[in-house]
């Protein structure tokens, strides 16, 4: 009996995230990162290269979903032979917790930002543009620390003024897609 009531004493605890329930956190992340374009009939996927980020938030202490905000860096690279495609840029950021288990957690976020996209040759326009996010959230309750494992998505379309790979003033359609592993550490 005391073996049941203890146990469903660490399941709430872990279940509210004591630590982490009111934090700032700072995070990073990296992985892989695709680029799929589409001008008119014309598709170009670029190969999977490097996509970091680096963020700040803070969790809301709202018990069980523990949401949170954060303001985010991206830097995405996806390349072709020798043509590079660079996508940078700022994001605000709010995510929400599926609450399934106490230790691993699914998310489910969505983001607005300013992103410019980069070739050799070109730049695009600074454009706002929203980014989706799911994945599943590793964080051990009475430890500042947490992983996570991420599926992200910016669909869009940049413009070119110069771009030698498509017709001048060209309207590009872009979907970039990565998968990231992101650390971050609560104070």
């Amino acid at each position: 009996m005391k073996s049941k009531l203890f146990l469903s004493g660490v399941l709430t605890a872990m279940m509210l995230g004591s630590f982490d329930a009111n934090a700032m956190y700072i995070g990073a992340s990296a992985g892989v990162s695709k680029n799929k374009l589409r001008e008119n009939i014309e598709n170009k996927t670029f190969s999977s290269n490097g996509a970091y980020t680096v963020s700040l938030g803070y969790v809301i202490p709202v018990p069980f979903v523990k949401p949170r905000v954060e303001l985010e860096y991206v830097d995405l690279l996806s390349s072709e032979d020798h043509d590079d495609v660079k996508t940078r840029g700022v994001a605000a950021n709010a995510f929400v917790n599926i609450p399934v288990l106490p230790v691993v957690t699914p998310y489910a976020g969505v983001g607005m930002g300013f992103f410019r996209q980069e070739m050799e040759y070109d730049k695009s326009d600074w454009k706002v543009l929203p980014q989706y996010m799911v994945g599943l959230d590793l964080s051990v309750p009475m430890f500042p620390l947490a992983f996570a494992a991420e599926y992200r998505l910016i669909d869009t379309s940049f413009d070119y003024d110069n771009r030698k790979f498509y017709r001048p003033n060209a309207s590009v359609d872009s979907k970039i897609q990565s998968i990231l592993v992101k650390g971050r550490i609560n104070f």
